[in-house]
């Protein structure tokens, strides 16, 4: 991953995220799901997302690969002009579902805001 966004537009949030495939989106439901298809090293995975904002400046989501038992609940955390992003999982052996490895969780992220 080499850099990430958040879009807060009303009615439609959105986390993006580069590679070196190119921009990959999620978006976000707010009390409720939302599916978000995603090429991840050459798998393609469904994930369904939903967010509750915690505080004026704290978003938590969870995020559930469809089709695995695999959860992350992501806690955003803007600060200033940064972003910090905890991930906590629900399983770290991802030996049991074929084709799927811990390279393709996110770890821990640290943003800071650019201004276009």
């Amino acid at each position: 991953m080499t850099f990430l966004a958040f879009d807060f537009l009303e009615g439609n949030y959105q986390f993006h995220f580069w590679d070196a495939k190119g921009k990959h989106s999620i978006r976000i439901g707010i009390g409720m799901w939302l599916e978000s298809s995603l090429n991840i090293l050459a798998k393609q995975v469904t994930v369904a997302v939903s967010g509750t904002w915690r505080t004026s400046k704290t978003i938590e989501m969870i995020i559930r690969i469809l089709g695995t038992a695999f959860s992350d609940t992501w806690t955003s955390d803007f600060i200033t002009s940064a972003a910090r992003i905890s991930i906590n999982r629900n399983i770290w052996n991802t030996s049991e579902i074929p084709d799927l490895t811990d390279v393709a969780l996110f770890p821990n992220l640290v943003g800071y805001l650019v201004e276009e």
